[in-house]
């Protein structure tokens, strides 16, 4: 059969492909593949070329598999062409096999193989073909050889005044696998140090030295070069009035130390002015080791109009009128007037801001706001003045302390309103808010978390006499378990309590759950205490906590299932008592106002009065 082979292929320009395990041919070594060329060669004699995977190409491939690297093997083939795209929660999209497609992984299996501590690894390729319905299963069955591993770590050149630190950011545990990632994750540790410390124009390189056939000294070289500090700072794109403004959040002065991280920390404030389109902080050299400071910006439309809308299952529909100008008083200084209302709460206020207030990062505010709070068991009238701080600490991270003064009106028939001698009239709350947010997006986010945290303390009257104290958290973690799917957790939790001689918290000031954005096997607020027509009293202590699945269905839609726990209590003493457990799907769309989605949540634990099934509606927020 094989002379016959021979004989046709020297017979014919064109060649032949035939699909074999192991080919033997006279005067050739044996050679293992899936199909060979047989072929005149001219100047010689024919023989074989291997043409890895040709006699399949453009067959469905159903599986791709690696042996024989414990430990590694799903981040290489979750790293192959033909392993192709998560789809549907494990099912993947792959590409039609190609040899070009197989000749490419094959290269990038012994890249990572070599990276991650096998550089003399071989990888061979096996297939399980079904010829009646052209498909095929890939397996790669790697024999790694010997492990590499590092004998020890070295620096040199390093400056004397940061030796220790760089031992401490470079050390490699002696007899570990070698790994080329973790070595460059070392490299770019030791360059953000020596940067921080002024070096500029620092370079740090790697050497392998071996000691025998498995073991090799890691030499990290290092190029110091000169401490560089910053000279004067120039601005590009801005108009003359927000000059001070912007040289003031840059915060850089001249004869300062140069490091990357104060660029970023101008970067970050130069965007929370909310001024400009388009940020760039850079450096230019200057000779005599010194840089100056380029600020480049492109200003946005100093004038804005918002509008936005939603609907919640509870609340119905929601509204909301945002104007804004930001350079209303020149030198940055803006006005915002807001305006929103639903079936329950009705809000409008002026905000006016002053930038780098006291600081580079810091923004001074005076707000004025009304509103009218509108439950089943009081209405609440409220106006007031705010006179607060923003400190931007970092891009993730803010503060905000606060003083506002109120004139309140509180008409109630809760039961807890038989301890006041007399309502309160005014209030004087002083409050501490932190923001942290690390979200991939801020609409739909896939990745991140973000949470937040707040203290208030509040004197109902200036005779002190219902003074109270507040505190109140919440976080949420998104993470992504493939390219299309996700789990989403959250979290919340507040107290509050009388202080000194008062006895009660004024209605606004208790805490209520239950609803599309809270517990959702619940209605709005009806979760925890209830008086005798079920209507909610709000209690001192909330715990509500959230678990998420979410995964693609058919177009833009996606799926979720979730796990709801949480209640409010009456009093501090009974936290952690009788929590409730509801559970259910949901379908989640993205719509030009936000995300929509409809939950229906199922009670797990059965409460009287309560339904055992919700169905919860909501258009304009998300998880």
């Amino acid at each position: 059969m094989l002379a016959l082979l021979a004989l046709i292929g020297m017979a014919t320009a064109e060649t032949l492909a035939v699909p074999v395990d192991t080919l033997h041919v006279p005067g050739f070594s044996a050679v293992t593949a899936d199909s060979v060329r047989l072929a005149p060669r001219p100047g010689s004699r024919p023989g074989p070329e291997v043409q890895l995977g040709e006699a399949y190409a453009g067959w469905r491939v159903t599986r791709v598999s690696v042996h024989g690297v414990p430990g590694v093997g799903g981040r290489l083939r979750n790293g192959l062409a033909l392993s192709g795209q998560p789809k549907w929660l494990i099912l993947r999209r792959r590409p039609p096999f190609t040899p070009q497609l197989l000749a490419s992984d094959l290269d990038r299996a012994r890249l990572f193989l070599a990276r991650n501590g096998y550089p003399s690894a071989t990888v061979t390729p096996r297939f399980e073909t079904q010829s009646k319905s052209r498909a095929l299963a890939l397996d790669l069955d790697v024999v790694p050889g010997p492990l590499l591993r590092v004998a020890e770590n070295r620096t040199e050149a390093v400056p004397p005044s940061l030796e220790n630190r760089a031992r401490r950011l470079l050390k490699l545990k002696r007899n570990e696998p070698f790994s080329d990632t973790k070595v460059e994750h070392r490299i770019a540790r030791l360059l953000s140090l020596l940067q921080e410390r002024g070096r500029a124009k620092a370079r740090v390189t790697t050497e392998l030295l071996p000691v025998d056939s498995t073991h090799v000294v890691v030499l990290f070289k290092v190029e110091a070069g000169a401490v560089y500090r910053f000279s004067d700072v120039a601005i590009d794109g801005a108009s003359e009035n927000l000059f001070a403004a912007v040289q003031r959040t840059v915060g850089i002065q001249p004869g300062q130390t140069y490091a990357p991280s104060k660029l970023r920390r101008a970067e970050d404030g130069l965007r929370a002015l909310d001024l400009f389109r388009q940020v760039e902080v850079t450096t230019e050299d200057t000779g005599d080791s010194t840089v100056d400071v380029v600020a480049r910006v492109a200003e946005r439309a100093p004038r804005t109009l918002q509008v936005g809308v939603g609907y919640f299952s509870d609340e119905q529909a929601q509204a909301r009128v945002d104007w804004k100008h930001r350079n209303l008083l020149g030198g940055g200084r803006g006005v915002l007037a807001s305006a929103s209302g639903s079936r329950f709460l009705q809000k409008a206020g002026v905000t006016f801001w002053q930038p780098a207030l006291f600081r580079s990062r810091t923004r001074g505010s005076v707000s004025l706001n009304v509103s009218r709070e509108s439950e089943e068991l009081y209405v609440l009238r409220n106006a007031e003045i705010e006179v607060a701080a923003t400190y931007l600490q970092s891009a993730r991270n803010a503060w905000r302390p606060a003083l506002t003064v109120s004139r309140i009106n509180v008409e109630s028939d809760l039961p807890i309103d038989s301890v006041f001698d007399s309502p309160p009239r005014s209030l004087i709350t002083a409050g501490l808010r932190w923001t942290h947010s690390a979200l991939d997006n801020t609409i739909d986010p896939r990745r991140g978390r973000y949470a937040w945290s707040s203290v208030e303390y509040g004197m109902p009257d200036f005779k002190a006499a219902h003074r109270y104290a507040l505190t109140e958290a919440e976080g949420s973690q998104f993470l992504p378990t493939s390219d299309r799917t996700l789990i989403a957790a959250r979290a919340h939790v507040g107290i509050a309590f009388p202080v000194g001689n008062s006895l009660a918290l004024l209605p606004n000031k208790r805490f209520y759950g239950g609803g599309a954005s809270s517990m959702r096997g619940y209605r709005r607020r009806k979760l925890g205490p209830l008086d005798q027509a079920f209507r909610p009293i709000g209690g001192m202590a909330l715990f509500e906590s959230s678990l998420e699945f979410r995964y693609p269905l058919v177009g833009s839609l996606r799926g979720a299932v979730f796990v709801d726990a949480g209640q409010v209590w009456e009093r501090r003493d009974d936290v952690l008592n009788r929590l409730a457990v509801a559970a259910g799907p949901g379908i989640i769309m993205r719509t030009p106002i936000g995300l929509a989605r409809l939950d229906v949540g199922m009670l797990l634990t059965p409460t009287a009065g309560q339904p055992r099934q919700v169905i919860q509606l909501q258009v304009g927020n998300g998880f």
